[in-house]
């Protein structure tokens, strides 16, 4: 095998050059020389030099490297080498603090660790190409079956002393870490807390095994209400598994799924459209949830307990820069404890053209509700009696109280459709199974600009809700500056909200939709009723 390091490669060019010619002694001993420096610089690990695994980096990196080497099946490279055209290296191929250039052909996985990895034109790798805090510097003519997992930043780095070589992650040697920019995360802005401005930071504690600790919180000032809440958490970390132990008190809502926070705070500060309901929420939590996945998709199925007690927000006069007609009040909820389990799955795949994304809750709880203390409803809304679950299992648990089962799914699909056009397809079902109803605080709505843009805001409510949005986009051959190319999207959306013996039809809109880099402009009516009722209406752009 012409496999030599590069010190070897630079004495074997200089032969030949004018220079008197070697003895055939001498010839022997420079090739046993050269033959020793390849068997060293690519001795498997067992021969001499050894690998062990200390500290912690990426869950999931952390994960593949203890597997190689607990297997110890490899080639281990500690020494600037180059695989010559024409020859063959069989892997898994570990590269330790070395610059590893290939011409030639490497059978199976390559994982380079605080290396740099050159592939030349006439390279080739059969399985997948590492570089963990390294460089990795590929011809665009080599050759890679597998896949390139490229982490230039990841937190490993490798240390020798004598024979035994050392591969460390670093992750946690910041003990002190700002959440966002200096400790501020982005702030919000809605009709209950006006500017709410959350800071915080984590401590990170020396590993405990293999388990790495976290302490963290967040305080968080309400400009409206002039009053400061927050929370902390302990994070016990290890390997692609996480338990989380918390307290907090923060302002709730159930319908964040409509749209997201910095769209709901643009929306709120220009025009005072705020399309969210928000209570008071005193919580402590455990929840345990283990990733899966790497590359183009990522599942991680979670397990959850908590208790939360509920109080009531009541809607501000935050400044907005268009004034509304009205102040929207808050659905009421019942100041009582709710003690539940969840058990969910949050679930994305992505490619270059296409993205999917799931998630799925089930939730049990026994609420403390009282039927002999009704709450007191603010007018536009009424309020259903307590509730009556059928579902008593958790009663044994919980005392007397009753209990209720919730089923949420929500999720996201664009892919290509045809020639160049894009299909879009995206969902929230929420039911509560085997009672009557479910806590008001588990509430939500359609209606208004995000969900069903002809009906006002929060027109329909009710824990059961259903909505589904679709679109077909197809691009405009036409350059607008700063705006980019734009897109004309057909758009339907049908949906409703109800509880139980309500109105349980569905609403439905169709209208056309100019899509932008940073915005969209729209139109839409109710075809049951073409024309009559049009809204117009521009936006942030999101994937709808």
């Amino acid at each position: 095998m012409r496999v030599a390091d590069s010190a070897s490669r630079a004495t074997s060019r200089q032969s030949g050059t004018g220079r008197p010619a070697r003895s055939p002694a001498r010839r022997r001993l420079l090739a046993a020389a050269l033959l020793a420096a390849a068997c060293a610089a690519l001795a498997p690990p067992g021969a001499e030099a050894q690998v062990r695994f200390r500290g912690v980096g990426d869950p999931d990196l952390d994960a593949m490297l203890l597997r190689l080497i607990a297997d110890g099946e490899y080639r281990l490279v500690t020494s600037d080498t180059t695989l010559a055209l024409g020859d063959t290296l069989q892997g898994p191929v570990l590269v330790l603090r070395a610059r590893f250039s290939i011409a030639g052909h490497v059978e199976g996985e390559l994982v380079a660790v605080d290396a740099n990895v050159f592939v030349r034109p006439t390279g080739s790798i059969s399985g997948d190409a590492w570089n963990l805090g390294g460089g990795y510097y590929p011809s665009d003519q080599a050759t890679v079956a597998g896949r390139v997992r490229d982490h230039p930043l990841a937190p490993y780095r490798v240390e020798r002393d004598r024979d035994l070589y050392i591969v460390r992650g670093f992750a946690h040697e910041a003990a002190f870490i700002p959440d966002g920019l200096y400790g501020l995360s982005l702030p919000t802005y809605d009709r209950v807390d006006g500017l709410s401005v959350p800071v915080g930071a984590r401590f990170v504690l020396p590993p405990w095994g293999r388990v790495r600790p976290t302490i963290g919180g967040r305080v968080v000032y309400r400009s409206e209400r002039g009053e400061w809440d927050g929370g902390g958490y302990l994070d016990l970390a290890r390997g692609r598994a996480r338990l989380r132990l918390g307290a907090e008190r923060a302002t709730a809502t159930p319908d964040r799924w409509i749209r997201g926070d910095l769209v709901n705070s643009a929306a709120f500060l220009f025009a005072g459209n705020d399309l969210r309901d928000y209570y008071r929420s005193d919580r402590v939590y455990a929840r345990l949830e283990l990733r899966r996945g790497s590359g183009d998709w990522v599942v991680t199925p979670f397990l959850e307990g908590q208790r939360e007690d509920a109080g009531r927000l009541r809607a501000g006069d935050p400044w907005t820069l268009f004034e509304p007609d009205s102040v929207r009040p808050n659905r009421v909820v019942v100041p009582a404890p709710v003690v539940s389990g969840i058990i969910g799955v949050d679930a994305a795949w992505t490619t270059e053209q296409s993205r999917f994304a799931f998630a799925a809750e089930l939730e049990v709880g026994a609420p403390a509700e009282e039927e002999s203390s009704p709450p007191v409803c603010e007018p536009p809304f009424a309020c259903p009696l307590a509730t009556a679950g059928a579902v008593d299992a958790l009663g044994l648990l919980f005392g007397d109280a009753d209990t209720f089962t919730r089923v949420t799914v929500d999720g996201e699909w664009e892919s290509p459709a045809l020639a160049d056009h894009t299909l879009r397809a995206g969902w929230h079902l929420q039911t509560p199974i085997g009672g009557d109803a479910l806590p008001l605080r588990r509430w939500s709505h359609v209606g208004g600009p995000a969900t069903i843009p002809t009906l006002g805001d929060a027109e329909r409510q009710g824990d059961r809700v259903v909505l589904v949005r679709t679109g077909y986009g197809v691009p405009v051959p036409l350059a607008i500056p700063i705006l980019g190319p734009p897109e004309v999207e057909l758009v339907h959306v049908f949906g409703g909200a109800w509880s139980l013996g309500g109105d349980d039809s569905l609403d439905q809109n169709l209208g056309l939709r100019l899509r932008f880099s940073l915005g969209w402009v729209r139109v839409m009516t109710d075809p049951t009723d073409f024309g009559e009722d049009v809204v117009f209406d521009f936006g942030i752009s999101t994937a709808f």
